[in-house]
């Protein structure tokens, strides 16, 4: 059986390609789980590419190495524990989706085989700037012309909105084949970046580029495309029944130091804790989804319970 080694230099060539001209007092967030499930982070200046893979390249062949997608603002305090919120997100390089496929490890059991998935995102009304192959699924990039710098809570709003709006118009597409694609929309997300190991199988696969392409977009590119889907991004409470839709959950999260620690800290959550999240992530936006994504670090997670629990807790 091959076992893979990591490649430093293709690790670079991906940040390179993210981040080709960054703001030279960011940070990029390189982070990881320890033995302990607990999370480990490095915070690398976002000019120093090579720094940041030669890191990646002394911990990948025992971690799963993830980086932050969003640099990170100017003003953020380095922590090895934390890699930073969403209000932290100062430059964003693009867009981003991950898709699953069934020949990797994964609870849910709706997804397309690897060539379906290929042949989908070809189907699809743009063309991604890059792929990744993390070995159980692909992470497609819509790469931006230069970096869109959030430098205002309007700006903020605006990326996270178009994010949400990108991923839904997906999400939409692959539901009418039957497939799930789950929401990763939060600013401060981390994904695998190619070069880099997958060790969920137990044996370690060298995360790849699987196509590459020259095209780059403006944000208004995307938010004014008429394929573009439409959400709805406001706290409007009802009028007429006196029920409330659902609230976006990043403000909410953002100005709340528990919500953030369940997050931050799901892998040793206390039960009791867990049930709390849960009633108020089931009233945010996307609430289902978030709640099995930040119920999976837990060692003994499990998709079904997790699911069957906040029906429990969210019934009216």
């Amino acid at each position: 059986m091959t076992v893979h080694q990591i490649d430093t230099q293709e690790v670079q060539r991906y940040l390179d390609l993210l981040y080709p001209d960054p703001p030279d007092d960011t940070w990029l967030v390189m982070s990881y789980l320890d033995t302990n499930r607990h999370r480990c982070s490095r915070w690398v200046p976002s000019t120093q590419h090579s720094v940041a893979a030669a890191f990646a390249g002394q911990m990948a062949d025992s971690y799963n190495i993830y980086v932050g997608i969003g640099l990170r603002h100017p003003d953020c305090t380095p922590a090895a524990d934390k890699r930073g919120e969403s209000a932290e997100v100062y430059a964003l390089p693009g867009l981003w989706i991950e898709f699953d496929h069934n020949a990797g490890v994964h609870s849910a059991t709706e997804l397309p085989t690897p060539d379906e998935l290929f042949a989908f995102i070809e189907t699809l009304p743009f063309r991604f700037s890059l792929l990744v192959d993390s070995t159980g699924g692909y992470h497609g990039y819509v790469l931006f012309k230069e970096l869109w710098i959030l430098d205002t809570p309007e700006e903020h709003a605006q990326a996270a909105l178009l994010l949400r709006r990108f991923q839904r118009t997906i999400q939409a597409q692959a539901a009418t084949h039957g497939w799930k694609v789950d929401s990763t929309s939060d600013l401060a997300r981390v994904l695998r970046p190619a070069g880099t190991l997958n060790h969920k199988s137990g044996t370690p696969k060298l995360v790849t580029t699987l196509h590459e392409d020259a095209i780059r977009y403006n944000p208004s590119d995307i938010a004014d495309a008429p394929w573009l889907a439409t959400i709805e991004d406001t706290y409007t409470p009802s009028t007429d029944n006196g029920t409330f839709p659902p609230t976006p959950l990043d403000p909410i999260v953002n100005g709340c130091a528990w919500l953030q620690h369940c997050r931050d800290d799901a892998a040793t959550l206390p039960e009791p804790e867990w049930y709390g999240m849960l009633g108020i992530i089931g009233r945010c936006v996307d609430g289902a989804q978030i709640a099995q994504e930040w119920s999976v670090l837990y060692p003994r997670y499990s998709k079904d319970e997790t699911a069957a629990m906040a029906r429990s807790i969210w019934r009216p």
